[in-house]
């Protein structure tokens, strides 16, 4: 189909969204995408080549990353690689091969600089380099220890580098027990220790990241050490809990939603053949309680003149997460506006508190906020407060001042309290809702129509909008070391559209797995946000499943592909267990047990119901077993088969009883089905002779027999009627099956 209103498609690569570094990237392209109208699809998979980590223990993670093939000439026009967080384990050596798959979509690399490639990074460099300078000069610590990252690391290595460049450049000391690595795990308490115990005169430590910095705070408070006052910490990233630690930390701060929206920005200008402007954004240092500074040298507004404005520009600024967005910059700055000038004017009679709090909860709705750091507002808010209370020389008003801020810290109390109360509430609400896939599984799964109908429900309850579970015609056995080789084709069993729910059954449905996000089912009029997940089980991949969906519902969808992925694998096995007894193993019709158990089920339930059983047997294939040898005479079989199969309809039923005999039962006995029936054999027989390169002709003698469905009805008295018609037929038949005489 043509593309999309010629909305342009954007793919990016990133690991499972399950960290708040992801989870901010995709905060920051998405912010992007609705600036630039542009659709966004999400690729999550595990680290590239996670399975030569020898940490890692999850066996099977490698069929997550077979997702990425699916952008592969899918139609996807600007493709963002986040390196960062699907390279760690990386051989880049073949860095090029893997990326070189995707060179029909513009490519954007971010977190690393690849040669000849469109790469954005952080510059790490500026902000931590702030920070050993803040803590040498300003401060004037001498002995500065620092807490390494993981070995093998880009990031570690260049953070260590910066180190060791800034602390020889001011001549203090260093050697190898001073720059331990603590892997990024907030849990390297022991590394800590241990670097304690063989440095006991240390200063400082600074942390590679935020969350080593946390199991610092430990550590020290254990060892009954004041951070600030005894030692000074310093973290990485600014991560959401940095300023609620105690004392606050200081850190290096990096904007992943800026490097995000900027390569969007990138790759939309390259895809329209200009030429990238930026290739890097600055870190900076963030100057809080842990590093030895007082209140007054961390007031966020210290450097402000008395200006209003100042303020305003100086909250507005540091709330977004970046000032990229004009359109964010345009509706958020007469907000901040309104509230800082009720607050610098208030003397306690010219506005109330609730005032205050409607313009708060204002700010807080609206459609933008998820692109602020609403948490940051408080902190911003408290510190102003702080200000005019300084430059007022008025008790009443310093007392209503001082009323208003106990406010605002009760305010983000119960903010902060809400969002820990309700995190739980929302993940026993998926695990419930979700859970109910498998056990609807256990239930309908002798009607496949029903138990889709039972997944879309169950995702629309998670407040996914719309959803497609794509399933390949069987189970793809995927090995560690196999080439993964993408299937041509997959069926889209089921959809939903909102309100809209629907499980399809017709060969429409089969769609080129180029075309998933460009069909008729898969079009949008409006912009929107896609992820497509794997569905596998262990070595066996059954499909994947798209959604449409807003970031913060991620986990809800990674959660019910597990989840049909679960039900796929019991209802295969379980197939499986039933096919051994109730299928021809060499046509794969179902065999007479099947046969007899599926139509005596459908007379039962079809009572009054006209019905026509029809009974079938190769011509000759004794005499193709004898002169040609049994692999012809099962290839005739085969044949005859393929030709009853396409013949008849989708619900009737088609078996082979054994030998040369073939059966096949129909709803509706009238003369019509019969002559349409008559004709579709003919038709697919010639076909079949026309095309096969064999010396014998695949021909069927048959007969059958109508009825009406009633519980009297004695299947084999209706097969022998049809039997009965087979032999009046099989008299005009030819003698032998041969094309040419034989010898």
């Amino acid at each position: 189909m043509e593309e999309n209103n010629k909305r342009l498609n954007v793919g990016v690569f990133i690991c499972h969204i399950d960290t708040e570094y992801v989870r901010n990237m995709c905060n920051g392209i998405l912010h992007a995408a609705e600036d630039m109208d542009v659709n966004v699809i999400f690729f999550p998979g595990m680290y590239v080549s996670a399975y030569y980590d020898p940490t890692h223990l999850a066996e099977y993670d490698y069929q997550l990353n077979t997702i990425y093939d699916y952008a592969i000439r899918s139609h996807i026009d600007i493709l963002i690689i986040s390196l960062g967080t699907i390279g760690p384990f990386i051989d880049y050596s073949d860095i090029s091969s893997f990326i070189n798959k995707y060179k029909d979509s513009t490519i954007i690399i971010m977190e690393e600089e690849i040669t000849e490639r469109n790469c954005l990074a952080i510059d790490n460099s500026i902000g931590f380099r702030a920070c050993l300078k803040h803590m040498i000069v300003d401060h004037g610590y001498k002995k500065i220890c620092f807490v390494n990252g993981k070995h093998n690391n880009h990031d570690s290595a260049e953070r260590l580098s910066i180190y060791l460049e800034m602390m020889k450049k001011y001549n203090l000391p260093t050697d190898a027990s001073m720059t331990p690595y603590g892997n990024y795990s907030k849990y390297c308490d022991a590394t800590i220790e241990k670097l304690l115990d063989k440095n006991p005169d240390t200063e400082a430590i600074c942390f590679a990241n935020d969350y080593m910095a946390e199991a610092g705070y430990r550590v020290l408070k254990k060892r009954g050490l004041e951070i600030g006052k005894d030692i000074a910490i310093t973290g990485f990233d600014n991560a959401s809990f940095s300023n609620t630690l105690s004392p606050p930390l200081s850190t290096v701060g990096i904007s992943i939603q800026e490097l995000a929206y900027r390569a969007v920005i990138e790759g939309i200008t390259i895809f329209n053949g200009g030429a990238m402007t930026c290739r890097s954004i600055p870190s900076k240092f963030i100057r809080r309680s842990s590093c030895g500074c007082n209140s007054e040298q961390t007031n966020l507004y210290m450097q402000c003149s008395q200006s209003i404005d100042d303020y305003i520009n100086v909250a507005t600024d540091n709330i977004m997460f970046h000032s990229q967005s004009k359109l964010l910059y345009n509706a958020l700055r007469p907000v901040i506006a309104d509230l800082f000038s009720a607050y610098y004017d208030y003397d306690g009679n010219n506005h109330t508190l609730i005032e205050f709090q409607d313009i708060i909860t204002k700010l807080r709705t609206a459609s933008w906020s998820k692109y602020i750091q609403t948490e940051q507002l408080h902190y911003y808010l408290h510190d102003f407060i702080l200000k005019i209370m300084d430059q007022t020389n008025d008790p009443k008003r310093k007392s209503a001042l001082n009323l208003a801020l106990i406010d605002l810290l009760s305010s983000s109390i119960n903010d902060k309290s809400w969002k820990l109360y309700s995190i739980p509430i929302d993940f026993m609400n998926i695990r419930w809702i979700s859970s109910g896939i498998m056990r609807d599984s256990l239930i309908y799964n002798s009607d496949t129509d029903i138990f889709l109908e039972k997944i879309l429900e169950k995702i629309e309850l998670l407040g996914i909008t719309s959803s497609y579970i794509y399933l390949f015609d069987a189970p793809v056995i995927h090995n560690l070391m196999d080439e993964w080789k993408r299937p041509s084709h997959a069926r889209l069993v089921a959809y939903s559209d909102h309100d809209k729910k629907v499980v399809l059954n017709s060969d429409d449905s089969i769609i080129s797995v180029r075309e998933i996000f460009n069909n008729t089912y898969a079009y949008r009029p409006y912009q929107h946000i896609k992820t497509i997940y794997n569905l596998f089980i262990n070595e066996e991949q059954y499909g994947f499943f798209i959604c449409e969906n807003d970031i913060d519902k991620q986990y809800a969808a990674y959660t019910v592909s597990i989840e049909i992925s679960s039900a796929l694998k019991y209802s295969n096995m379980n197939h499986r267990l039933m096919n051994i007894s109730t299928t021809d193993e060499l046509t794969r019709l179902d065999n007479r047990r099947g046969f007899f158990e599926k139509v005596n089920n459908m007379i039962l339930t079809h009572i009054g119901h006209e019905a026509l059983l029809f009974f079938a047997d190769l011509d000759g294939l004794k005499l193709i077993n004898d002169t040609f040898g049994h692999e012809e005479g099962d290839y005739a079989l085969m044949s005859a088969a393929t030709i009853l199969h396409k013949s008849f309809r989708r619900d009737d039923i088609v078996a082979r009883l054994g030998g040369d005999e073939f059966i096949a039962f129909a709803l509706s006995g009238n003369a019509t089905i019969i002559d349409q029936l008559k004709e579709r054999i003919h038709t697919h027989t010639m076909e079949m002779n026309s095309s096969s390169n064999v010396p014998y002709y695949i021909e069927m003698s048959y007969g059958y027999t109508s009825f009406v469905c009633s519980s009297d009805v004695l299947l084999e008295e209706m097969i022998k009627e049809a039997d009965h018609s087979l032999y009046e037929n099989k008299k005009f038949k030819r003698v032998n099956p041969f094309r040419e005489p034989q010898q």
